[in-house]
């Protein structure tokens, strides 16, 4: 069943074997946690998309303790699947990381290489231990974290700018897309920001060495910045939806008000011409110029009307 290594050229020298499950079936799974003696949790914890960041122990039959650290880390959907108001493309997914002295065991809904294609491994060459590849997954997940929320400010600003140029509802639905990220972004940071408290007090409580503790806190202050910057994303988004609201209530108003202006302004030539086409007796009605000069009649109160309106800014 763990015939899959991960990270090849780099666990060759390492005291321990790393070995990945993506989207594993159900027989795969049982074999697994029969093979290991582990609860079977210990994998599917990865594959539930409902799943909540948690650090738990489990002594097997055979006396070999595990842990499991369960964290959260964002992705988007692909391409293909993406439409044009970002509906579900920021989402968070757990990965699951049961460990023990010499194996490490990852299950995700996706490939590690996947999520993290240029992964830094500065962590295993000085902590070349199960915890140095936990403390690494979770420093490439704070800097994910970190680069879309980057890419969602980019997205907010660039809808600020579209705002005065459109009033119809897709900014709305963009803007919508984004807050579900946002939400799903906060709440996956502060789940990891619990597993990383579990990961520092077992580290303190094992009188692990200051250099794996300072490793420990630049991820742990690299979770606090992507916190601290979903939660402003968050506020603005909802702040700027108001006010982009009001923008394109605004614009709309606009319009309509021109609309209006105009519809009273070719009133007028409708109003002179049902009068002059009655079938009564009217001025200048046998006049060799009467249509010429009910059409400069018909200007001059145009004009008239809308130098009004212009001088009363009702437009």
């Amino acid at each position: 069943m763990l015939n899959k290594h991960i990270y090849e050229p780099h666990t060759q020298d390492l005291p321990f074997k790393i070995y990945e499950l993506v989207k594993p079936s159900e027989e795969t799974i049982q074999g697994v946690a029969d093979q290991l003696d582990i609860p079977r949790d210990f994998i599917t914890s990865g594959l539930d998309p409902y799943e909540i960041g948690r650090w738990e122990t489990y002594t097997n039959s055979k006396g070999e303790e595990y842990v499991l650290c369960v964290a959260i880390f964002p992705y988007t959907v692909n391409a293909q699947e993406k439409d044009q108001h970002l509906r579900n493309y920021y989402q968070s997914a757990p990965i699951a990381i049961a460990m023990k002295d010499d194996l490490v065991l990852i299950t995700s809904s996706r490939s590690i290489t996947e999520l993290f294609p240029s992964i830094d491994t500065s962590f295993l060459k000085l902590d070349k231990s199960p915890r140095g590849v936990l403390t690494t997954i979770l420093w490439e997940i704070a800097h994910l974290y970190i680069d879309y929320l980057k890419e969602m400010d980019r997205l907010i600003q660039e809808l600020e700018e579209d705002v005065t140029k459109t009033t119809n509802n897709t900014i709305f639905y963009k803007l919508i897309g984004l807050n579900k990220g946002l939400v799903y972004f906060k709440d996956g940071i502060e789940n990891n920001q619990k597993v990383l408290t579990s990961l520092r007090q077992q580290m303190n409580k094992e009188g692990s060495e200051e250099i794996y503790k300072s490793h420990l806190r630049d991820v742990m202050v690299e979770h606090h910045q992507a916190l601290g910057m979903a939660e402003e994303l968050y506020l603005l988004n909802s702040k700027v939806s108001d006010i982009l609201s009001n923008v394109v209530n605004n614009n709309m108003n606009q319009i309509m008000k021109i609309l209006t202006v105009w519809s009273i302004l070719l009133t007028v030539p409708t109003i002179i011409s049902g009068i002059w086409g009655m079938n009564v007796g009217l001025p200048i009605q046998n006049h060799p110029y009467a249509f010429i000069i009910l059409k400069i009649i018909i200007v001059v109160i145009m004009v008239v009307v809308y130098r009004l309106f212009k001088k009363n800014h009702w437009m």
